[in-house]
């Protein structure tokens, strides 16, 4: 089946409001289909965005934004069609037959085609994120249980986080899947999936977390307060930060592309939604400052201890490396390490004498340190 001709439509593009995450101003601009009542950017990769809008006939429509104009995506004969996420010129979502059955889809934007993703056996199959090759997404097995799955192309695999009765899989970087699940005691949880081993991810306090997008070590989700209010979130690895439209009743982050963030919040008093895209406005480009880095010495080992590796950047570090040459080393390198090192291996063929170690630190976007220099003295037995 092809996609049908999709109808030029004019976004509403406002006046931003900046916030502060990781130190760094974002500007939120609401993204507004015209006459829509509800609005939802839900997928972004680099600087287009997919999401869906209810018209004033009740019908849902997928949209895709380019930054300059905006197209309406719908599927053939459909009663509904939903884009949910996207990678390059594919996207992927799901739509509604004229039965009221739900099916994924996968758009090829270099071909113009559409292909039907269906999990076999599934009642219903609902696709939400994807990397490359792969996607992800939800179905509905003949028992009315919810599964997540993985699609490679060419196979479907199950993933249900162990103890769960509900898996929904929302988001994919690379080998990462983000989702949520419900446990046993009817409490909804955000996860991580590594292609190995589950983890489990809770805003703390939070009544239910979901993670939605995933870009390298970022997650970006939404978390229920005490009060039963929702509100967008992202995270590090490490930390939570929340994530409020300034005024919003509430917000939700979808989608995370680098530092570029899409989602919708309600704020309006009518009830209508508005999606947004939230773009850092302070200086992402200032590299990182190594302000102490020591060497234990002398040591009778090729590997010495590292007493102290301290280093500041003004938006987040992400690497740490210890190298044996003065010259930087690149940010696509895969010997960065989350977390500073408490040691290093000089090479087997090194003598004994006094040798440099360069300390290295890298942020977020990709900017290298200069290097920080300390000596040790190597007495080899």
């Amino acid at each position: 089946m092809k996609k049908v001709l999709i109808q030029a439509l004019i976004i509403l593009i406002m006046g931003f409001i900046p916030f502060s995450v990781y130190a760094v101003e974002y500007a939120f601009t609401p993204i507004n289909v015209p006459g829509a009542s509800y609005n939802y950017a839900s997928g972004i990769s680099g600087k287009n965005i997919v999401g869906e809008y209810e018209d004033t006939s009740n019908d849902w429509h997928g949209f895709l934004y380019n930054g300059k104009t905006c197209t309406s995506i719908d599927v053939s004969d459909a009663l509904g069609t939903w884009a949910e996420g996207i990678y390059g010129k594919n996207i992927v979502g799901y739509y509604q037959d004229s039965s009221g059955n739900y099916h994924g889809f996968l758009y090829n934007g270099s071909t113009k085609t559409y292909t039907a993703l269906d999990v076999p056996g599934a009642k219903e199959t609902e696709a939400y994120g994807i990397s490359g090759k792969n996607i992800v997404g939800t179905y509905e097995d003949a028992s009315n249980g919810w599964h997540g799955f993985l699609y490679n192309g060419k196979t479907y695999s199950t993933l249900d986080v162990p103890g769960a009765y509900l898996t929904v899989a929302y988001g994919i970087s690379g080998k990462n899947i983000v989702g949520y699940y419900v446990d046993s005691g009817d409490n909804e949880h955000g996860f991580l999936y590594n292609g190995k081993t589950y983890t489990t991810l809770d805003v703390l306090g939070a009544e239910a977390t979901w993670a939605w997008g995933i870009s390298g070590t970022n997650i970006v989700g939404m978390y229920e307060d005490a009060s039963n209010d929702w509100h967008g979130f992202l995270h590090n690895g490490k930390t939570y930060t929340t994530l409020d439209v300034p005024g919003a009743e509430e917000s939700e982050a979808y989608s995370i592309s680098g530092r570029n963030i899409v989602g919708g919040y309600y704020a309006d008093y009518d009830g209508t939604w508005n999606g947004f895209l939230a773009t850092p406005t302070s200086d992402t480009s200032t590299p990182p400052t190594i302000v102490e880095f020591s060497v234990y010495s002398p040591s009778t080992s090729l590997t010495v201890s590292i007493t102290t590796f301290t280093a500041i950047d003004n938006v987040e570090i992400t690497g740490y490396m210890v190298t044996t040459s003065s010259m930087a080393p690149s940010a696509k390198s895969s010997k960065w390490s989350a977390t500073p090192p408490t040691s290093f291996t000089f090479p087997s063929t090194t003598k004994s004498g006094t040798k440099t170690l360069y300390a290295w630190a890298k942020d977020a976007d990709g900017n290298v340190s200069k290097s920080f220099s300390a000596q040790v003295t190597l007495n080899l037995l």
